[in-house]
């Protein structure tokens, strides 16, 4: 069977208080994920953004981002089957985010 690439947007939405899942790699895929970007949508209130892949912290904890502004992770990030990528934030419907990658199966 021939191995298939697909780039695209593997998940949008937005970050919730609690630490919870914001992308799952799917079962039997493999998946490269090029960037995470996180938009602060509040006008006057910073939000902290605490960022995890499985266990592992990928941003320092707490860290904050001022009112309208965006952070990108930009360092490249290997899932196999059923690793996740989890995220919090201080308030909910604020913190906006998009993951962009490539999934292989």
């Amino acid at each position: 069977m021939a191995t298939v690439l697909v780039i695209k947007q593997l998940a949008s939405g937005t970050v919730t208080i609690a630490r919870n899942p914001i992308y799952t790699a799917p079962a039997a895929t493999s998946t490269i994920v090029n960037d995470i970007t996180f938009i602060n949508t509040s006008a006057a209130t910073s939000q902290v953004v605490n960022v995890w892949v499985n266990d592992q912290r990928v941003v320092p904890v707490d860290l904050v981002l001022l009112p309208k502004y965006m952070l990108v992770l930009d360092d490249v990030i290997t899932l196999g089957s059923g690793d996740e990528v989890f995220a919090s934030t201080t308030t909910a419907s604020i913190l906006d985010y998009v993951v962009n990658g490539v999934e292989e199966t």
